[in-house]
């Protein structure tokens, strides 16, 4: 049963012109206002309110109001002080107004009384705000809340939602929010999202957002991973004029990225495969997100010894949504220091290979649309190798220009600690070609000065 009692006066039943009534009401068992309300009889199992309403010059106001609800599955709403219901088109401020509102629930799934589908369960939620409210809408000011749990995602929210709109397009604007999330598991998190990782990884992420829910912008945003190999990655910088549709995302943002690691081994779970030790590695670059465009430009990769790295990289990654990617990148790889780091034995000294390459998925496939590889600073070999690398889906397409020329095979064995004395100077040159099934390669070759 509900026990509702009202005393007061109203002057216009019809327009409430004059009122002046103190509702007090309390239920241990509202199931049928459960019902109307939410369909299900359980979903409210108590509530109790006392308060004041009053009407002045048109306005309608709630004065001295303590009030909670309490639902079957562990949500608690409670409210208190004075308030007024503005007039359709008003402007919500922080000075309107309002009245305080507390929650608390054993995950945000209870928060959900209409069962709404697309709202995901992150745990726990705790809080309090400032709630006001308007003919066609509502908002949400000095809010504070706790969602989560520090043993798998906490976030922690403060500031304000301006203006909900309660009808129409259901617009919200006016968002001026300060988000702290810290997760131990990013992978999980993602999925809640709908989104696959094929790792996981602890994160802090701390941003602010403003604007509307249909442009939002990023404040100073700072994010951290890192994971039990040692990976650590971070990335900071803003972003505008975000937008998320059903079908398409774009942005304006501007972010550093840098990566480290003891060693590259410490990368093999994040990328799914398992990478050698090569030593410690450095990376950092620019992330530019214009429209539907992301390019990591200014990167720079080195893997290996700080003052001599075994390997260098350099260059960009460019993404267009939905359509795909090119890498480009010029490298330079010690070869002596690549082959002792494999090896665990350090030979003499081998030179450098440098060379440069382009990849790119934009046929459907990944395929290499040029590369390069030379040999310098040694006079043991020479090495000079060029080409494409096209998969067409069913037609490969392969054109690859190749020289070899080993000069000294006495003594490239002796840097390499193999016995070569039996063996003349090599010297290669030809083409590798290919289409479908059939590789051709083509060469002239001579053994002996």
């Amino acid at each position: 049963g509900v026990d509702l009692t009202l005393t007061g006066s109203v002057d216009d039943i019809l327009s409430g012109e004059g009122m002046n009534l103190h509702l007090t009401g309390r239920s241990n068992h509202p199931q049928v206002a459960s019902w109307l309300l939410f369909r299900k009889v359980e979903a409210i199992s108590e509530f109790n309110v006392d308060g004041v309403v009053q009407e002045k010059n048109g306005n309608f106001q709630v004065k001295d109001l303590t009030a909670e609800v309490k639902t079957g599955n562990g949500l608690v709403l409670s409210a208190s002080g004075e308030a007024e219901l503005y007039a359709a088109g008003h402007q919500f401020s922080a000075a309107d107004y309002g009245l305080e509102l507390k929650v608390s629930a054993p995950t945000t799934d209870a928060l959900n009384l209409l069962q709404i589908e697309a709202i995901p369960d992150l745990g726990a939620i705790e809080g309090v705000t400032k709630l006001i409210v308007s003919r066609d809408a509502v908002g949400f000011y000095g809010a504070d809340l706790n969602i989560g749990s520090a043993r798998s995602t906490a976030v922690h929210l403060q500031g304000q939602v301006g203006q909900a709109s309660l009808h129409g397009a259901n617009t919200v604007s006016g968002i001026d929010l300060k988000v702290d999330l810290k997760t131990t598991d990013l992978a999980g998190l993602a999925r809640i999202f709908g989104y696959q990782l094929e790792r996981t990884a602890a994160a802090h992420i701390a941003t602010r957002l403003s604007g509307a829910s249909d442009n939002i912008s990023l404040g100073q945003t700072d994010i951290r991973i890192h994971n039990k190999d040692g990976v650590n990655i971070k990335a900071t910088g803003k972003g505008q004029n975000i937008v998320v549709t059903d079908t398409s995302i774009s942005a304006n943002a501007q972010f550093n990225i840098k990566a480290s690691a003891s060693d590259l081994s410490a990368f093999s779970e994040l990328a799914g495969t398992d990478l050698p030790s090569l030593g410690a590695v450095e990376a950092n670059g620019n992330l530019a997100v214009k429209g539907a465009e992301l390019k990591l430009e200014q990167l720079k990769i080195n893997i290996g010894a700080t003052d001599q790295p075994t390997i260098r990289m350099d260059g960009e990654i460019v993404t267009q949504l939905h359509k795909g990617s090119t890498v480009s990148m010029s490298y330079e790889v010690a070869v002596g220091d690549l082959a002792a780091a494999l090896t665990g034995e350090p030979p003499g000294y081998l030179g450098r290979l440098h060379g440069a390459a382009d990849i790119s998925d934009f046929d459907g496939t990944w395929g290499v649309e040029k590369f390069r590889l030379k040999s310098s600073d040694t006079r043991l070999y020479d090495v000079d190798i060029g080409g494409i690398y096209k998969d067409m889906g069913k037609n490969e397409l392969i054109k690859v220009d190749a020289k070899l020329d080993i000069n000294d095979p006495v003594a490239l064995g002796k840097a390499l600690g193999v016995d070569l004395s039996g063996y003349s100077a090599f010297h290669s040159q030809g083409v590798l070609t290919g289409t479908g099934d059939s590789i051709t390669y083509t060469a002239a070759t001579a053994v002996g000065r």
